[in-house]
């Protein structure tokens, strides 16, 4: 049987509840196989349109007691559910979890789901400073003692009141969106290492597919023009002008760019990978690999 913590459902939010029930959990591990079959096809593996439609067909809709007689008899959580979705998505059964390991599934799964609980933790902060706020517009007038160190101090009033619980919340709202765009894996390469290695959250780049021609004078390529637009949104003024800069040496050399930075003021050393679609045989065994890795070690 699964242990349910009491504590969890007593005092959770039934929307907290559903975002840690097990069905939202399996939801996303066949989601991440679906992501891994998809970049897989990308890269050369010959995978056919009715193993991934079959696996779209059944994100959501896994028979969790079906997958509880697979573990009794293989004492083993992830292969249950392997062999679970295979049976119901028979033309995928042989890709699935190709190349990959438990903790791929596992690992990734509850860092969505930490990343999920943080944004829906910041809904209810945001929320409880509206209903605040109608409050303290309502009693902006209505005059109160405010207290120090527990003793009666000067009139205030309620509204007043009101704004300070308001600015302790906002601090905490504050706290939440420094997380959500911070957040990165734990890294743990082992219990004893003194270093670790951490990788940010990676979304599928939407590139351009016909980038207009430069237009600088020295006719090198403009990463502005090229690159993802949310990576534009987000990335600093700096990021880019590295980025820009790792991008031209690239352009002009065979084989991979690596570049190391230091963070200001931190022991994190960021790592910067860039290179050539194609133009990697020699130095990595997936050769059609076209992204920027950016890892961090702290």
């Amino acid at each position: 049987m699964t242990y349910l913590s009491p504590l969890g459902q007593r005092y959770a939010s039934p929307a907290m509840q559903a975002l840690w029930g097990e069905r939202r959990r399996i939801g996303l591990w066949r989601r991440l196989w679906l992501a891994l079959m998809e970049a897989e096809r990308e890269l050369g593996l010959d995978i056919p349109d009715r193993a991934l439609a079959e696996l779209r067909a059944h994100l959501d809709d896994a028979d969790l007691e079906r997958a509880a007689e697979h573990e009794k008899r293989l004492r083993h959580d992830v292969m249950a559910h392997i062999h679970h979705l295979g049976e119901q998505a028979p033309a995928a059964r042989p890709f699935l979890h190709l190349g990959a390991t438990s903790a791929y599934v596992t690992d990734n799964a509850d860092l969505i789901l930490m990343r999920e609980g943080l944004q829906l933790l910041l809904g209810r902060v945001a929320a409880v400073v509206v209903a605040l706020s109608k409050l303290a517009r309502r009693y902006r007038d209505l005059p109160c003692l405010a207290y120090t160190h527990f003793q009666p101090a000067q009139l205030t009033t309620v509204g007043k009141r009101v704004t300070l619980w308001m600015q302790e919340l906002l601090l905490d709202a504050e706290e939440l969106l420094h997380r959500l765009e911070t957040f990165r894996s734990t890294g743990s390469i082992s219990a004893t290492a003194l270093q670790q290695l951490r990788c940010y959250f990676i979304s599928k780049c939407n590139f351009p597919a016909n980038p207009p021609p430069s237009t600088r004078v020295d006719g090198k390529t403009d990463i502005r023009a090229v690159s993802d637009p949310v990576f534009l949104e987000k990335a600093s003024e700096n990021t880019l002008d590295i980025y820009q800069q790792i991008m031209w040496n690239v352009e002009s050399r065979y084989g991979p760019v690596i570049e190391v930075y230091e963070v200001e003021g931190t022991r994190e050393r960021r790592i910067v990978i860039g290179y050539k679609m194609g133009g990697t045989t020699h130095f990595f065994r997936l050769v059609r690999i076209y992204t920027v890795l950016l890892l961090v070690q702290s």
